[in-house]
């Protein structure tokens, strides 16, 4: 949300929002969207990172993972993962997740 599009509602000028973000009595706050992970979801990569464990005599300690390839992958998304919300002092700025991504158009970026 603008300073513009926040003075629309009360019917107030863009000056007046400034001098109040000035005093403090509003804040300026950027939430991002979170991945929603399920209790399935959790217990699916705490078995991958357990799986990579070799235990020795003695000792425990992670594969080297010579064999693996990490496929590295960068996605933008046309709708911005990022809001801009300005809320009173003591406020919380709200939490944002979604449970698909998959109809956001996007271009990605693969590198491995």
């Amino acid at each position: 949300m603008t300073q513009r599009r926040l003075s629309e509602e009360p019917h107030v000028s863009r000056s007046v929002i400034r001098d109040i973000l000035a005093k403090g009595q509003l804040e300026h706050h950027t939430s991002t969207i979170h991945p929603l992970l399920t209790a399935e979801n959790k217990k699916a990569r705490l078995r991958h990172a357990i799986g990579s464990v070799v235990h020795g005599a003695g000792a425990s300690h992670f594969s080297p993972m010579l064999n693996v390839v990490h496929v590295d992958e960068k996605c933008f998304n046309e709708d911005p993962d990022q809001k801009v919300y300005y809320i009173l002092p003591g406020e919380t700025v709200p939490y944002r997740e979604r449970k698909s991504k998959r109809f956001i158009g996007k271009t990605m970026f693969l590198a491995a």
